[in-house]
Formats: structure tokens, C-alpha cells, sequence
């Protein structure tokens, strides 16, 4: 069970040193922006600053309402505290077509989100999931530490909660994910359904 555990735990770091290399690439590629809406790869994504850019200070209220329409069973949603300010991004899964593959279950990267599905304001982030039934959408959120998120789908409460540790939603229930404390780690888990039945991955206090 152990050595089970631990070869889990290997090919996640192996999934997540991968995505990363590339998100590298992609950024050296593009030199340094300051841009606060733009497309990495098949990921769209926003950023709202909260900070005033005259006195520095933080100019938000102490909820944001998450507004979702037409999420499936099958999407992952993901509340984590950060910084102060408000950064969204989500990305489309798709069933892998390698039938020869021995991880028949494993997703990959699907065709591009639409840009203009996700809006975010300092006090309400929208989010409109395209029309795909099998398809995956995966959609991670980070607020300021401590403030209450207010999320539903087609205008059924989901949570409304203070955020001080990361969440995640699948299925119909929210589950604590303080292992996947980056965008990174949750795409590379979302990937693969096999390391979602494991649970998450352990915090880095908890790693030997």
C-alpha cells in the first residue's frame, strides 16, 4: 500500500514538473506582460487586482458571488486563498483517443474555452460552460485569504463560505484539497481519474 502510495505520488510530481516546463516555455516565449486577460494554451484566464495602484491599498469587498451556468456532474471547481486579488482560469478536458494507451480513463487537453465565458469583477466572477456533456471543466479560483465566496450553479447555492483553505467541488460535494495548492497541481490531478480515486496528494509538510 505503501509503495502503491509513494508510485502515485511520483507520477504526479512527473505530470506536474511537465506542466510546468511548459508553462516556463510559454512564459519565456512571451517576455514579460502586464496584462490582466489572456490565453495559455487551451487555459483562459483572469485577474483582477484589488490593490489601488495609488495608495496600495485593498479595495474589495469581503464576498465575491461565484456565478456558474450549466456546470455537469463531471466538472471540478476549485476555491483556494491566495494573494489579494482575484485570479480565475479554466480549461477543457476530453477523453483521450489513444486506445492503445494502457489508461483508457486518462483525459487530455481539449479544444479552447470560449474567452468571452468568464468574467471577473473585485466583487463577481461569471463563468458560462460551453455546451459537451463528456467533455471536463475544469475551473480554478483564488481569492484573498478569509473572504466569503457565495458560488452557485444555474442559481442553486453551492457554498457560501469564508475561504481559508483550498476546496475543491466534483460530484456534487465539496471535498478539502490542501495538497493541490496550485493551478498546476489541479490540472495534472484533473487528468488522470486514477489519482482522483486516491484522494489528494499530501501536503508539502506531510511529504517524506
Amino acid at each position: 500500500m505503501r509503495q502503491t502510495k509513494k508510485l502515485n505520488q511520483v507520477i504526479l510530481l512527473g505530470i506536474v514538473s511537465l506542466l510546468s516546463l511548459s508553462f516556463g516555455i510559454w512564459a519565456f516565449s512571451r517576455g514579460k506582460q502586464s496584462v490582466t486577460t489572456k490565453s495559455t494554451g487551451k487555459q483562459i484566464k483572469r485577474v483582477v487586482s484589488i490593490a489601488s495602484p495609488v495608495t496600495g491599498q485593498t479595495n474589495i469587498s469581503r464576498e465575491i458571488f461565484v456565478n456558474l451556468r450549466g456546470m455537469q456532474e463531471q466538472d471540478i471547481i476549485s476555491l483556494r486563498p491566495a494573494a489579494e486579488k482575484i485570479d480565475a482560469a479554466a480549461i477543457r478536458l476530453i477523453k483521450n483517443d489513444c486506445s492503445s494507451c494502457k489508461d483508457s480513463n486518462r483525459l487530455q487537453v481539449g479544444p479552447d474555452l470560449p474567452e468571452s465565458i468568464l468574467t471577473v469583477t473585485p466583487a463577481e466572477l461569471t463563468f458560462d460552460r460551453p455546451y459537451g456533456n463528456e467533455d471536463v471543466v475544469v475551473l480554478d479560483i483564488e481569492v484573498p485569504h478569509n473572504i466569503s465566496a457565495n458560488v452557485s450553479n444555474n442559481g442553486k447555492p453551492l457554498l457560501v463560505s469564508k475561504i481559508d483553505k483550498a476546496i475543491v467541488f466534483k460530484k456534487g460535494a465539496w471535498l478539502g484539497g490542501e495538497g493541490i495548492d496550485s493551478r498546476v497541481k489541479l490540472y495534472a490531478w484533473s487528468l488522470i481519474p486514477m489519482l482522483q480515486e486516491k484522494g489528494f496528494p499530501a501536503k508539502k509538510a506531510e511529504q517524506k
